[in-house]
């Protein structure tokens, strides 16, 4: 048995023979409209929801599942190149183009997925050279300003938590995902160094738990110290299971932690809304920026050559080199490193 698409072309000269002379030959033969086999999906926790887009196959209207699926299926090759005329960035395509695979894995076929022919990947790649724009990556954080400004002695709950933030995710190379999911219970104060436990991270699939390591420094912008710092001005039990940066309320002459942990915008608008006060473009820079930073700090520092490979990667919970080197950037000192050994 075999599966003959026929793109519709009434115009075609071949179009009569096709549909008149042949029909009678084919068995099954029917008529579908790609884009309307696959619409918009109502359900976005669907195993085939996005932000993008969302595709849902309704098989409901075509009978046999085994049979029609693996014609729908067999569709894809146009579907994808239509989608690729209406969309301006190809991450949809790549989200559909998964999102249908994934489906076509449960439809009992011996034979290839239709997904995994070539012709598909050539039009994501084809999307992906002609309609991806440069990335916007955000510059490196630079945490000692903000420390200079929010560290004073007579300083607030909500300095010292802004403050708290930006050393832990600089030292600790924090994704933001990361520190709403560290508690109080997770910190292990020891001797010259914290223990934090990570019970859960982009790279940790299987919510294992990973353990971040900071060493105590002799100054003041050890991590370790502002840490306790700001625990010791929220008055946070170390055994609570509240998570360890909150929500604050202001009071009359202070302010007090709520129960409500930081969402992302929050903590965004805030650490922006920081930098800017110092005189930084707040354009320039994200979240991202402290666990950029301070990759960006230890590759740059001469001293860090004893650090290896393996731990920069452990530390920062990386599980590839490509991964890791977007994280950091080469000073231009670095990189005229390079042109200073050509030995011309």
């Amino acid at each position: 048995m075999a599966t003959l698409v026929v793109p519709l072309w009434p115009s075609s000269s071949s179009w009569p023979l096709l549909t008149r002379k042949y029909r009678s030959f084919i068995k099954g033969c029917f008529t579908l409209n790609a884009f309307q086999a696959l619409t918009l999906g109502r359900n976005s926790s669907s195993f085939l929801a996005s932000p993008c887009f969302t595709g849902e196959v309704k098989v409901s209207k075509l009978g046999n599942l085994r049979y029609n699926c693996l014609f729908l299926l067999r569709l894809s090759s146009f579907f994808l190149f239509g989608l690729d005329q209406q969309l301006r960035s190809p991450a949809a395509m790549v989200l559909v183009h998964a999102a249908l695979k994934w489906f076509h894995s449960f439809v009992p076929d011996d034979g290839p997925n239709p997904l995994d022919n070539a012709c598909c990947k050539n039009l994501i790649e084809c999307a992906k050279r002609t309609r991806s724009n440069p990335v916007d990556k955000k510059k490196p954080a630079i945490i000692r300003s903000i420390i200079d400004r929010h560290d004073a002695e007579e300083a607030s709950l909500k300095d010292l938590r802004i403050t708290a933030i930006s050393s832990l995710g600089f030292a600790g190379f924090f994704r933001f995902n990361d520190l709403p999911n560290i508690l109080p219970k997770h910190l292990t104060f020891c001797d010259g160094f914290v223990e934090i436990l990570v019970p859960r991270s982009k790279t940790d699939v299987y919510k294992e738990g990973n353990y971040v390591y900071i060493v105590k420094l002799e100054n003041k912008y050890c991590p370790v110290a502002i840490l306790r710092r700001y625990i010791e001005a929220a008055t946070l039990d170390l055994s609570s299971h509240l998570p360890l940066f909150r929500l604050l309320m202001r009071n009359k002459s202070s302010y007090s932690l709520r129960n409500g942990k930081l969402s992302y915008t929050r903590c965004r608008d805030i650490f922006k809304t920081t930098l800017k006060d110092l005189g930084y473009d707040p354009k320039e820079y994200g979240l991202y920026s402290l666990r950029s930073g301070g990759a960006t700090a230890v590759i740059s520092n001469n001293a860090s050559i004893a650090v290896s490979e393996r731990l920069f990667k452990l530390h920062g919970r990386w599980k590839t080199n490509e991964a890791k080197d977007i994280y950091v950037l080469e000073t231009e000192c670095n990189r005229l490193s390079v042109t200073k050994y050509l030995d011309i």
